[in-house]
């Protein structure tokens, strides 16, 4: 059946992306940081986009990790894994990493050369939901030192408490540059 026509009270709904923080880096910096002024329980679900995410030290990779106390301590022993796929030279390869940490590491060692670096799409499904578990899952595409990959990857979070606080770091060294944005998902 063709839609004929579109109800303006309906199409104004509640549904869709919310863009609630936008930070911009352009010089070296320790970490984006989104804390429970921004994540709060008006939505159970966030996506990150982040363009341009290039790190300070060679080979490093973006780490995220995740509070239910507004940072004071990290939620450990989160469950995840990621699929990588070598995007040049015919040769490719392809990858499966599986492993826990107190944070979710989000694909490989980045290059730090003009042309380097990576972007990635993150959901964080359920995070402020407080009686279940909560899943990550990223995608993102990016330059080693002298390859480029793509990553697709997940998480389990460890906990069923509600977080509210997220925050991206560099595995070594600072970020230089790249634009981080936050968006709370309707339902």
């Amino acid at each position: 059946m063709a839609i004929s026509k579109i109800n303006a009270a309906t199409a104004t709904d509640n549904t869709g992306m919310v863009l609630l923080n936008t930070t911009t880096i352009s010089s070296s910096t320790a970490s984006v940081i989104w804390n429970s002024t921004v994540i709060t329980t008006t939505y159970s679900d966030y996506m990150t986009r982040i363009h341009s995410y290039e790190p300070v030290t060679d080979g490093s990779a973006l780490s995220l990790y995740i509070s239910v106390d507004n940072g004071s301590s990290f939620v450990s022993s989160n469950t995840q894994g990621q699929l990588y796929r070598r995007i040049t030279d015919s040769g490719g390869n392809t990858g499966l990493e599986d492993f826990s940490e107190n944070f979710v590491y989000m694909g490989g060692g980045l290059g730090n050369d003009d042309g380097e670096g990576a972007s990635f799409i993150i959901d964080l499904i359920g995070i402020t939901q407080a009686t279940n578990k909560k899943y990550i899952t990223y995608n993102n595409i990016g330059k080693e030192p002298t390859q480029a990959y793509m990553w697709n990857g997940g998480a389990m979070i460890n906990t069923t408490s509600a977080i509210n606080y997220v925050k991206l770091i560099s595995s070594s060294g600072n970020i230089t540059q790249g634009t981080f944005s936050l968006y709370g998902m309707n339902r």
